[in-house]
Order: structure tokens, then C-alpha cells, then sequence
């Protein structure tokens, strides 16, 4: 191998070496992109979540029979723990 065939062959793996980070600094652009993607859907879903338990509690709160509307459909449900 001549000196000429080497640095051409350096040439070649310094190029193909920038392809590769390029490309694996998309990849990692996308999946950054990707996570915060989850991570705004994760707080929509916790979010929504906690309207849910927020509603439900506060429809406890103004009906005060509904443990006993809710055993008149299911009357095998097991008792509900001590409230503090």
C-alpha cells in the first residue's frame, strides 16, 4: 500500500465517521423528542387522573348514600375500611 492509498483509505473512515455521528445525533434528537412526547402525555394522563379522583370525591362528599346506593347493586362488596 502506497502512502497515497492510505490517506485515501483515512480519508474515507474520517468521512464514514461523520456519517455515523450524524446520523447518531439524530437519533438521539428523535428520541429526546420522543421523551418529552411521553413525558407531556404521562402529565395529561396524571392530570386527567386526578380530575377523575377530585370529581369522585367531591361526589362523595354531596352524596352522602352512596355507599348504600352503590351495596343495593352490589350487595356481596366487601365493607369499606375505617375512614380517619
Amino acid at each position: 500500500m502506497t502512502p497515497e492509498q492510505g490517506n485515501r483509505i483515512e480519508q474515507k473512515m474520517d468521512k464514514y465517521f461523520e456519517l455515523i455521528m450524524g446520523k447518531m445525533n439524530t437519533m438521539e434528537d428523535a428520541a429526546e423528542e420522543f421523551r418529552e412526547e411521553v413525558r407531556a402525555e404521562f402529565n395529561g394522563l396524571k392530570n386527567r387522573m386526578g380530575a377523575q379522583d377530585n370529581r369522585i370525591d367531591d361526589e362523595s362528599a354531596r352524596r352522602t348514600d352512596l355507599e348504600n346506593r352503590v351495596r343495593v347493586v352490589l350487595p356481596n362488596l366487601p365493607q369499606a375500611p375505617e375512614r380517619v
